[in-house]
């Protein structure tokens, strides 16, 4: 096999890009910042910005040719063999990439995930294969600028396939053919058009048509739930023949194709510096004092449960970058935020009363007053705000690591946007935008907004998702946030579950509710949002539960109601 041949398969365009399901049209996120090389310390760098984009922490590395056999997703693991890979450099990096990101993907959707479900080393298998497409789909929904290096990483191994179909796909029994077959219909499905697949599996067919029944049902890997996942394992595992202490570990073609790649010069060992990327990941974990996300979940749901931890008292606050506007969001923020301003027109009526001064030296002359009132031509009409009408807003947005799957950040960015255009063009409404995460035992506050700095709507569109949520702690900061003379405050929770992180020995779920009672002895009216489902009537009064874009709709209903009770008790 040349290095001719690998590129010139390579270079077709042959991948159906539905197998990675619907998601936006890719950008590159991190762009020129790629290298196009395959030298390991330029590599370096960039892996470990997509870790922490993706996951926020640096995940173990284990370079190993039997990665595809591995059933657990606790680490990265990767052939160094892609590094002397018989093709450009260019092409190398961007398939180290891409498997990479492939790796890292199963650590953010994959860990942890499967641990309570009882399963056979065999139906194990069955789930790491699946996972393997359920995961491209899900990292190409939410980070669709990595599209191009999953594809890549796609491209060279449907090659490597093709290239040797013809001497090396082979089945040893029947159970082998339904697992090949399996795995294709998965991974490949494009290369059953081709003849050598034909030929080899048309013999078979008449018993492979169950597995086509059960594929066939599935419209969209990336929306499976772990549970069907599951599911879908032990109703595959039930029609294999061999047993599962008999098992050998389980390569199919497409793993092996990946074990043994044409190198550039056959037989040359790995470079050993390759092999001091994971020990260098670990020293900068420690140096940057990152905990694991898997850490702090697992650690009785957080370091910050410490008895004595005094993260109450220790938030940071940064600034936020302006991100790049996406014009379709963009646009289903404008229509929400046109349906939320028709609600206050209730609110400003009751906001902007003409009240009688007599005496005034200056004001518009009211003609009415001034035929009743023979005696005194200093009649005038003044506008007088009440204060009891002002309203004052604070939201609250989650950038927890959790909000990184599916759609969430961009419901959460609609939201947010929405709500400042529309709080923007009412001057009575004071609001402000902060973001917020758990990082290193430190409540990280993003300032998104402030009272009496130009709005920047391109900073609401740099949200990203990392680390860990403590809504307990984002309530006590912006409960502070608000003035002590405003008689109407207003919080909003946006967030995707339930918090994992308090001070001391509190339950995180309890911390929140004992927030919110104080900030509502405060004067603070407390709003959550949910942005998927989970129960929240324990820690809120007030809440909207996640009920898809429906969410939006419900959004508007509760501000009418809320503006409504608030004019109707202004005072003047």
């Amino acid at each position: 096999m040349t290095r001719e041949e690998i590129e010139s398969v390579y270079s077709r365009d042959v991948l159906d890009r539905n197998w990675w399901g619907n998601f936006p049209e890719p950008l590159d996120l991190l762009g020129k910042d790629f290298p196009k090389t395959a030298d390991i310390y330029r590599l370096m760098p960039v892996c470990a910005r997509i870790a922490l984009h993706m996951g926020g922490e640096l995940p173990r590395i284990i370079f190993s040719k039997e990665g595809g056999a591995r059933m657990d997703f606790n680490s990265v693991v990767m052939n160094p063999e892609i590094l002397s890979l018989k093709v450009s450099e260019q092409v190398r990096a961007e398939v180290f990439f891409g498997q990479y990101i492939h790796q890292v993907g199963h650590i953010c959707y994959s860990r942890g995930v499967y641990e309570k479900y009882r399963c056979t080393l065999q139906q194990k298998y069955f789930i790491h294969l699946i996972e393997d497409r359920r995961i491209e789909g899900r990292i190409a929904r939410v980070y669709p600028g990595y599209y191009y290096y999953l594809n890549a990483a796609r491209r060279m191994q449907f090659t490597l396939a093709l290239l040797r179909a013809e001497q090396e796909l082979k089945f040893t029994d029947l159970d082998d053919v339904r697992y090949n077959y399996l795995a294709t219909r998965v991974l490949f499905p494009e290369l059953l058009e081709y003849e050598v697949f034909k030929t080899r599996l048309l013999p078979h067919r008449s018993r492979l048509g169950w597995i086509d029944g059960l594929l066939d049902t599935i419209t969209d890997y990336a929306s499976l739930e772990p549970r069907q996942v599951v599911e879908l394992a032990q109703q595959i595992s039930a029609r294999f023949i061999t047993k599962d202490e008999e098992l050998p570990p389980m390569f199919n073609y497409y793993s092996r194709v990946m074990m043994n790649l044409p190198l550039e010069v056959e037989g040359a060992p790995v470079d050993i510096d390759v092999k001091i990327l994971d020990d260098l990941f670990l020293d900068l974990s420690k140096s940057l004092d990152l905990v694991p996300w898997a850490d702090i979940e697992e650690d009785t749901k957080g370091a910050l449960k410490r008895a004595g931890s005094p993260v109450a008292e220790r938030y940071r606050e940064l600034d936020a970058s302006c991100g790049v506007v996406d014009p379709v969001l963009m646009r289903r923020a404008r229509e929400l935020a046109a349906k939320i301003r028709l609600n206050f027109l209730t609110f400003q009526a009751k906001m902007n009363k003409a009240c009688v001064f007599y005496e005034q030296e200056s004001g518009d002359l009211d003609e009415d007053e001034l035929y009743r009132v023979h005696l005194n031509p200093h009649i005038f009409i003044e506008e007088l705000p009440a204060p009891s009408a002002l309203l004052e807003v604070v939201i609250m947005l989650d950038l927890s690591g959790s909000m990184t799957d599916e759609n969430k950040l961009e419901l959460q960015l609609v939201l947010s946007v929405a709500l400042a255009l529309a709080f923007e063009a009412n001057p009575d409404i004071r609001f402000s935008i902060y973001g917020h995460r758990v990082k290193q035992e430190r409540v990280e506050i993003v300032r998104f907004h402030e009272p009496g700095k130009r709005l920047e709507i391109k900073k609401l569109f740099s949200q990203e998702g990392m680390y860990v949520n403590a809504d307990g702690f984002a309530i006590h900061y912006a409960t502070q946030k608000f003035r002590t003379t405003t008689q109407n405050k207003l919080l909003f929770m946006i967030s995707d579950g339930t918090p994992t992180a308090a001070a001391g020995k509190t339950d995180p779920r309890v911390h929140v509710r004992e927030m919110v009672r104080e900030a509502q002895r405060n004067g603070v009216t407390v709003l959550s949002i949910g942005i998927s489902n989970f129960n929240q009537s324990d820690m809120y009064d007030e809440f909207i539960p996640y009920s898809g874009p429906e969410v939006t709709t419900r959004l508007v209903q509760w501000l009418r109601r809320k503006f409504a009770h608030i004019a109707d008790g202004a005072t003047f």
